[in-house]
């Protein structure tokens, strides 16, 4: 049953961020980082379904000043 849990949060979580992504593209001012899809699932990343480890710091901030830079919010 524990499994079962654990998928329906995953899809939950995937159907939430997809709400958002599109949220996000129907702004013209909205600039989207999709962390998500750029980190493996695995827990060195994720301490539970939806929370990230001590260790995921530096990745997501890393993903975080690229997209920022890319979007040319920063220089």
């Amino acid at each position: 049953a524990h499994g079962e849990e654990a998928e329906d949060l995953g899809g939950w979580l995937e159907a939430s961020n997809g709400r958002l992504r599109t949220e996000a593209a129907a702004e013209p001012l909205a600039h989207l980082v999709d962390i998500a899809r750029m980190l493996p699932k695995d827990g060195d990343t994720y301490f539970d379904d939806v929370h990230f480890t001590v260790g995921a710091q530096e990745p997501i901030a890393a993903i975080l000043f690229e997209g920022l830079v890319k979007s040319g919010l920063l220089p």
